[in-house]
């Protein structure tokens, strides 16, 4: 018992100190796992038999960034050491001994392992693993009670072992990944079947399935729009077009073949420098996210671009052709466009003011069906977002041009800011018919309370209002499919009605505003994921006649 308390002291300060060693590193999980199925042995009696395993699991590892994943852990495992024998008598270490016709050797494991993981896609992944364990056996001869050599002392009841491990992982959904693995302990003792009779000592396998749950954190964490990030509203942005059915070029196919540093010279020549769109493979080292030496200081000259713009915020967006498997190319637009990420924020960018998406094949410009359109699909994306609110904390929302529909749909994405403003929305000349606000970002979390981020947004909304005095709008709260009509319908009223008191509360006056809770009647996308029931949880300050 000492000793497993020695060992998980020592676990759990690896754990603690790991975690606190450095504040910067991404976002890190904790899962726990269940697993059972058999134990075989290898000792002296001649038929091993089959017996049952059981182990439990904490793991505590680096959330996955690119291909690799790097864990500790503290483990308890059960297993039956089981077999059969006829010969009554042998010969062993102690002399002469009865053979019992059959043994049964429980077995208590706590440990502390290392492992090594290596993803094949989203979901298959392969690990080896490097165990320490400390175990206390107690073998029972065919009557079940204790057998001969353990009731006379004649050995240890405890030994330390080394555990070799390989397995597989298959990710079921976000949080929970089936398991399958194979072990094998090879003990410091030839008396776990309760003789000493051969050479080598005893051992054994086991086979185990299983389930682990990993606690995702997401609260505070920039690592969801940072290092991964598909966001389904990106599709209704005008910067992106096209789907996977294209078959024509959508963009200038001259690009292709034009060096890095003649696009960016255009692009700063023509002094809107919104948007650069960069080929991968003169990005990039043969199909891989190795950003070429001889790009750094083209990259420089965009990274400067960034930093000077203290209140800009940019996406970098990584898009890939479509030879592959879906899996393969999500991975590696991520993984070009946190490159890119990681570039600039070396040469001082903060990070907060940057996202990244990995959208693989799915927004191709250029025909894949030909050599230069697939080229031109593997591209990196930078694009200036509409400048948001910016925090001390760099906790940032903003209102892009997916969110703000306006009398002027011919109007450029980049005149609804001016390239200096310091608000998020344009006190221009320019009239917006609606605003729409994501309820996620907006309210907590199954509730009407507005974030205080939220209100920093909705100050700004009051400022153009109180510029239209004469103007009338109304305000409606919808939500996703999840749960009963009238509850949903509640809620839904429940936040307009809070985005109107805010409103009122900031000087706006009762006749100019309306508000009205639609439920979940009225989705502008699928319910059927959680991104399309994100984007359904929304309200809109919608201008009336």
């Amino acid at each position: 018992m000492k000793n497993i308390l020695v060992i998980s002291i020592f676990i759990l300060n690896s754990v603690i100190g790991f975690s606190q060693s450095d504040s910067d590193m991404p976002q890190q999980n904790i899962s726990i796992s269940g697993e059972g199925g058999v134990s075989i042995a290898f000792t002296d009696y001649k038929k091993q038999k089959p017996g049952p395993a059981f182990r439990g699991g904490l793991q505590y590892f680096i959330y996955p960034h690119k291909y690799h994943r790097i864990g500790l852990g503290f483990q308890l495992s059960y297993q039956e050491l089981k077999g059969e024998d006829d010969r009554g008598t042998i010969s062993t270490s102690d002399g002469l001994r009865d053979l019992p016709t059959s043994f049964s050797t429980s077995i208590l494991s706590p440990g502390i392992f290392s492992e090594y993981s290596y993803l094949f896609s989203e979901r298959f992944s392969a690990n080896i693993r490097l165990g320490f364990t400390y175990n206390v056996f107690s073998p029972k001869d065919n009557t079940g009670n204790d057998a001969f050599g353990y009731t006379q002392g004649l050995y240890n009841k405890d030994f330390f072992a080394i555990l070799p491990e390989a397995g597989i992982k298959f990710r079921i959904s976000k949080n929970i990944d089936f398991l399958l693995s194979v072990n094998y302990t090879l003990p410091v003792t030839d008396y776990l079947d309760d003789i000493a009779a051969s050479v080598n000592k005893d051992s054994y396998t086991n086979i185990l399935l299983g389930f682990s749950y990993s606690f995702v954190s997401d609260a505070g964490d920039r690592s969801s729009q940072l290092f991964d990030g598909v966001q389904k509203d990106l599709k209704e942005t005008s910067l992106i077009e096209g789907s996977k059915k294209s078959t024509e070029d959508k963009a200038d196919l001259s690009i292709v073949n034009k060096p890095i540093k003649d696009i960016i010279d255009d692009v700063i020549q023509s002094k809107v420098m919104n948007e650069f769109l960069l080929p991968g493979d003169e990005l990039f080292i043969n199909g891989s996210a190795r950003i070429r030496a001889d790009v750094y200081s083209e990259l420089d000259r965009i990274s400067a671009i960034i930093k000077s713009e203290t209140q800009s915020r940019w996406r970098i967006e990584g898009h890939t052709d479509n030879q592959g498997n879906a899996g393969e190319l999500r991975r590696l637009s991520n993984e070009r466009a946190r490159a890119i990420f990681d570039f600039f924020v070396s040469k001082g960018t903060e990070p907060g003011r940057i996202r990244t998406y990995g959208l693989s094949d799915n927004f191709p410009v250029g025909n894949n069906n030909s050599a230069d359109g697939r080229k031109l699909n593997r591209r990196i994306m930078i694009i200036r977002e509409t400048p948001g609110i910016i925090l001390a904390n760099e906790t940032t929302l903003e209102i892009d041009t997916a969110q703000i529909k306006k009398d002027q749909p011919d109007m450029a994405e980049n005149q609804i800011s001016e390239e200096n403003s310091n608000t998020a929305v344009s006190q221009t000349e320019e009239s917006f018919d609606s605003f729409i606000l994501r309820g996620d970002d907006t309210f907590d979390s199954n509730s009407a309370n507005l974030k205080e981020v939220a209100k920093f947004l909705l100050g700004e909304i009051v400022k153009y209002l109180k510029d239209q005095p004469g103007s009338k709008w109304k305000i409606e709260g919808h939500m996703d499919n999840q749960g009963s009509n009238n509850l949903l319908k509640k809620l839904s009223n429940d936040r307009a009605k809070a985005v109107y008191d805010y409103l009122i509360s900031q000087g706006l006056s009762k006749d100019q505003l309306t508000y009205e809770g639609f439920g979940s009647s009225s989705p502008i996308t699928t319910n059927n994921t959680e991104d399309g029931r994100s984007s359904n949880r929304r309200v809109l300050i919608i201008r009336g006649e």
